[in-house]
């Protein structure tokens, strides 16, 4: 075998891993959500989520078999997330409702169908 088959049998191992490791999440989360109630939409965002996370690395993977220098993806990989932290930051107001989405998100205080109570601080 020369190293391009060898590179593609890896590629194929890789994506091969993904699809497995998936199914095998989304077979838990099913069991999950059965044994706790979860709303359907929630595991589905949870799905759609871990997918991404698992793609991602894929590709990362993927590239690291094709010969994509370490410190180029760093370097890429850097500067996107400092630009994203800038646009974050000149939106703060954004910032912080994605950051009080997500943990009400996993907190699950309240669910669809719960009554709350409004309190002002300066009334009783």
């Amino acid at each position: 075998m020369n190293i391009f088959e060898i590179k593609v049998l890896e590629t194929v191992v890789i994506i091969g891993l993904v699809i497995l490791v998936r199914l095998l999440t989304y077979s838990s989360l099913k069991k999950i959500q059965n044994k706790f109630g979860f709303q359907r939409v929630r595991i589905l965002i949870i799905k759609k989520v871990l997918s991404i996370v698992f793609y991602i690395s894929a590709i990362i993977l993927i590239c690291f078999i094709w010969g994509v220098n370490e410190k180029q993806l760093a370097v890429y990989v850097t500067s996107f997330l400092t630009i994203l932290g800038i646009a974050f930051f000149a939106q703060w107001s954004i910032l912080s409702n994605v950051t009080a989405s997500l943990i009400l998100y996993f907190n699950y205080p309240v669910k669809i169908g719960d009554y709350l109570t409004i309190m002002e601080k300066d009334y009783d």
